[in-house]
């Protein structure tokens, strides 16, 4: 029996792992944020120059509000059992309305998943904080600012348990699985290849590197992100 569950615990975390592969955030003036290791924010962002020619566009899969959660009871056990039984009420109004998400920045929030990490507050002795993700399904024609403003509610609404406070923040987007359009990606950069070649006649060839990379993704638009592969080609005569 232990063994069966340690390989469950190894299989989940391999699950969580890839689940924080697979989704990325995205958030004010299109810059693309991941949790560093001490769940602090970072922002990773091309100089427009940098850009390459081919890229696509999409709508995102999620409308998301960044939330700041705090604590500052006295004792380390209360803050950690009052931010989870805070995120267990959220999670519970969440599944009456089928909506709304949580997630992490790294893995889905769910009654199953691990508990959130919180970080210490250095300016406020016996307090700690985290980030998190309130999201809901997007698409295309939906009404942003009513979407943001559910979201926004779903917050306020939560009675926060203790000394739990909710800050809700920036409001962004996330994109599910980017890798799952790299060969519609790779087909609209071989059509510009070829149109290249066409232009300059058939007397050379090209060198084309950078297509082995993994799919970045930038916010352009209220909905839309921006799909891309840094990737270059050179010139070379014909053998």
């Amino acid at each position: 029996m232990r063994k069966e569950v340690m390989l469950a615990i190894v299989a989940f975390f391999f699950c969580v792992q890839a689940q924080a592969q697979q989704e990325q955030f995205l958030m004010a003036s299109g810059a693309n944020f991941k949790i560093s290791e001490d769940y602090r924010y970072r922002t990773e962002q091309p100089a427009p120059e940098e850009l390459p020619p081919v890229s696509l566009r999409k709508t995102a899969d999620f409308l998301v509000v960044r939330v700041r959660v705090e604590n500052d009871s006295r004792d380390a056990d209360q803050r950690r059992a009052e931010v989870d039984e805070t995120l267990r009420e959220m999670l519970r109004a969440a599944d009456q309305g089928g909506r709304i998400q949580l997630h992490t920045g790294e893995y889905p929030i769910t009654e199953n998943s691990p508990v959130l990490a919180l970080s210490a507050d250095e300016e406020r002795p016996d307090s700690a904080y985290a980030h998190f993700f309130v999201k809901v399904p997007l698409k295309g024609e939906d009404d942003v600012r009513a979407l943001t403003q559910e979201m926004l509610t779903f917050v306020s609404k939560t009675k926060p348990v203790g000394r739990t406070q909710l800050r809700p923040g920036d409001v962004g987007l996330s994109m599910v699985d980017p890798e799952q359009y790299r060969y519609e990606l790779l087909q609209k950069i071989a059509e510009d290849v070829a149109k290249v070649k066409e232009i300059f006649g058939g007397d050379f060839g090209l060198n084309i590197d950078g297509l082995d990379k993994r799919i970045k993704v930038r916010r352009v638009g209220a909905t839309e992100v921006e799909l891309y592969l840094m990737y270059g080609f050179t010139m070379r005569p014909k053998e």
